[in-house]
Formats: C-alpha cells, structure tokens, sequence
C-alpha cells in the first residue's frame, strides 16, 4: 500500500492505487481540509487486490505531511 500525495495551486494530487476511488477522494479531501472538487486521483491500477485497496487510509499521512512530495510506502508487517 502506498500513496504520493501534492498540493499545486490548492489542487491536491494524490497518485495511489485504489478500489474506490470516491472513498480515497473524500478521505483526502477531510486531511487537507478541502473541498472534494479539489482533490485529483492519479489512479495506478496494480495487482489484484483482493479488497485490500478498499480501505484508502494509506491516503492520510501522505496528504498530512504533503508540504512537500511525499511518497509513503507500507511494509507488509506494517499493512498486515
């Protein structure tokens, strides 16, 4: 799981790949305090999934800390 987010020009850019993608948009919206309108999701469709990539959380800390690009990337420890 992993997720890269950017803010431009109040347009947040959030690279990740997702199952639902209206969830992961309202997710990141709530962090960075905007309106969904405003949030782009550069969708990456990778692997199967199997319903991991329905829950959006990787989303958080990267808008959270988004003053800069930030990549977060989760170790299967810490995803499991």
């Amino acid at each position: 799981m992993n997720a890269l987010a950017l803010e431009k020009d109040g347009i947040w850019h959030i690279y990740t790949g997702n199952q639902f993608n209206t969830r992961t948009t309202a997710i990141a919206a709530a962090v960075a305090g905007t309106d969904p309108k405003n949030v782009v999701i550069h969708q990456h469709f990778l692997g199967g999934s199997f319903g991991r990539r329905l829950e959006s959380e990787m989303v958080i800390p990267a808008v959270a800390a988004a003053s800069k690009p930030v990549k977060l990337i989760y170790a299967r420890e810490d995803d499991m």
